[in-house]
């Protein structure tokens, strides 16, 4: 079976320093792949590479097929790659499935001043809409707090949330970049439950960059790691946590700390 992302020999330099240099890398469909390393490592850098943040000094981006290398970000959301920030970026003021909404009107393309009009059709999609919202707040446990405001949730929840929002632009490779960052022991419980149910029920990929080795080591099904934007190792978790390059670039110096 093709895989369903390439990396191929892909390269980006910010003046002379590479910070991602020559990285092979392949995503296989339905499969959650942990990208680690310390910090400079490059790891955010691929994932603004795969969204279209930023362009590849050299190098191939293959998406289903497809040569993706060159696209901006909303052209590589519309193929189907969704991406969760570091930050919560959501509509602060607004109420949480408002905020899921607005993710469903970019992705059906919703004629705005048409539903402000309350013409017909506009009330029947927008019943729609809402529908499609409740199911996806189900999904992410939020639909209680369907009324609240965005701010008034706790940061926990608040993630949760901008993965709702994700959702809603029906996402087959999900781009989660630090996504229990700040979260307390119940809280990362809650989301790594969420991340595995994305691949178990709805079949969506996901490559995740995080710093808590117990939540990558636990979830992921395949780790790749970088050190100075070049991949040292690739494998289970059981591999990669063995390997002594891996152990001497992060792994060792994350236990340390511990």
């Amino acid at each position: 079976m093709e895989p369903i992302l390439q990396l191929i020999n892909l390269t980006k330099y910010f003046g002379g320093l590479g910070a991602v240099v020559d990285l092979n890398l392949e995503v296989n469909q339905g499969e959650i792949l942990g990208l680690i390393g310390p910090n400079g490592a490059g790891k955010t850098t691929v994932i603004n590479m795969i969204a279209g943040a930023l362009h590849p000094s050299r190098g191939k981006l293959i998406f289903k097929g497809e040569d993706v290398t060159h696209l901006p970000p909303h052209r590589i959301a519309e193929k189907g790659i969704g991406r969760i920030f570091q930050s919560n970026t959501l509509f602060q003021h607004w109420s949480v499935i408002a905020n899921v909404r607005v993710g469903l009107h970019l992705h059906r393309n919703i004629d705005f001043l048409s539903g402000f009009l309350g013409l017909s059709y506009a009330r029947k999609r927008e019943d729609i809409l809402y529908e499609k919202a409740s199911e996806i707040l189900s999904f992410v446990g939020l639909f209680i707090k369907k009324d609240q405001l965005a701010i008034s949730l706790p940061h926990g929840n608040q993630r949760a949330l901008c993965l709702a929002v994700t959702l809603a632009l029906r996402p087959t490779l999900l781009l989660l970049d630090e996504p229990v960052t700040g979260m307390n022991a119940e809280e990362v419980s809650t989301m790594l439950s969420l991340i595995r149910a994305l691949r178990d029920e709805k079949g969506i990929t996901c490559i995740m960059v995080e710093h808590n080795m117990k939540a990558v080591m636990g979830l992921c099904d395949r780790i790749a790691v970088l050190d100075y934007g070049k991949k040292i190792a690739e494998g289970s978790p059981g591999e990669v946590s063995g390997n002594p390059a891996v152990i001497e670039a992060y792994l060792g110096v994350e236990q340390d700390a511990s």
